[in-house]
C-alpha cells in the first residue's frame, strides 16, 4: 500500500487544471457499518468524500488501527487509487496529491450487468420527524437462481431535506443502473441495508455525521496516464 503526500495549498489559482487533474469534494459524509453475526452491535467506522454535484467518482475512508487510515479514490472507468495516511494529515490538507506509483487505470467490465438489475422506489417513511425516501436495489433473476448465486438485494432510505447532493451509490452496478435510467430521488443515505440471498439482513449502514467541506484530490500531470497497468473492476466501494 502506497503512503499518500499532502500539500497545503493557500490559493486555488496555483493549481494548472491544464497540467494536472483536480478532483473537489464539498462533503465528508460518516457511517457507522454494522454486521450480522455473533456481535451485531459491534459497528466499523467508513466516511466518504463525496462531491455533490458529480457522483462519477467518489473517495472511501477506512480507518485502520490507531490513527492510520486508507483512502481508495476512484474516478469511474478513468482511475483507482489505493492509499494509505493518518487522519492529522488528511483534516489539515486542502489538497491531497496521490503519487504516480499509487494509481491505476480503472475500468469496469461489468456495465453490462444492469439489464439484470432494476430500481424500485417505495413509499416514503418518517424517520425523526423528518421525510425519508425509500428504494432497493434488486436482481430480476428468478428466485433459485438468486439462491444459486448469493445474490441478495440493497435497501437504500434517503433523507429528502438532502436532495442538494446526488445519490451516492458506491456499487459499481448501482451506479451504472443509475446512469441509465436517473429514477431514484437525490439525497444523503441515512441507512443502507444489504438483505442477502436468504432473505436475512448482512450488513447496514448508519449514517452518523454530514459536514461541509472543501477538499481536492490532486493526480499530478506526469501521473496520467497511469504506467500500471488496468484494473477491471467487479466489486463495490462499501
Amino acid at each position: 500500500m502506497k503512503y499518500l503526500f499532502f500539500i497545503f495549498i493557500l490559493t486555488v489559482t496555483c493549481i494548472s487544471a491544464k497540467a494536472q487533474k483536480l478532483y473537489k469534494f464539498d462533503y465528508l459524509i460518516t457511517y457507522e457499518r454494522y454486521f450480522s453475526g455473533e456481535d451485531s452491535t459491534k459497528s466499523y467506522p467508513v466516511s466518504y468524500l463525496t462531491n455533490s454535484k458529480d457522483n462519477s467518482y467518489l473517495a472511501k475512508i477506512t480507518y485502520l488501527h490507531d490513527n492510520d487510515i486508507q483512502i481508495i479514490f476512484f474516478k469511474r472507468d478513468v482511475i483507482y487509487a489505493n492509499v494509505k495516511t493518518t487522519q492529522q494529515e488528511l483534516i489539515k490538507a486542502e489538497t491531497i496529491s496521490i503519487p504516480c506509483s499509487a494509481i491505476t487505470k480503472l475500468k469496469n467490465s461489468h456495465k453490462h450487468l444492469t439489464k439484470n438489475y432494476y430500481f424500485t422506489n417505495l413509499k416514503d417513511t418518517i424517520i425523526n420527524n423528518l421525510p425519508h425516501a425509500v428504494y432497493t436495489l434488486q436482481s430480476n433473476y428468478k428466485p433459485r437462481k438468486k439462491r444459486r448465486k448469493k445474490i441478495g438485494k440493497n435497501i437504500y432510505i434517503v433523507d429528502k431535506s438532502t436532495n442538494y447532493h446526488l445519490p451516492i451509490l458506491t456499487f459499481s452496478t448501482a451506479y451504472e443502473e443509475w446512469l441509465e435510467e436517473k429514477n431514484i430521488p437525490n439525497g444523503i443515505i441515512t441507512q443502507r441495508i444489504y438483505v442477502n440471498h436468504l432473505n436475512k439482513i448482512g450488513s447496514i449502514n448508519k449514517l452518523k455525521n454530514i459536514y461541509k467541506i472543501d477538499k481536492k484530490i490532486l493526480i499530478p500531470k506526469e501521473c496520467w496516464p497511469p504506467k500500471i497497468p488496468q484494473i477491471k473492476i467487479s466489486h463495490s466501494f462499501h
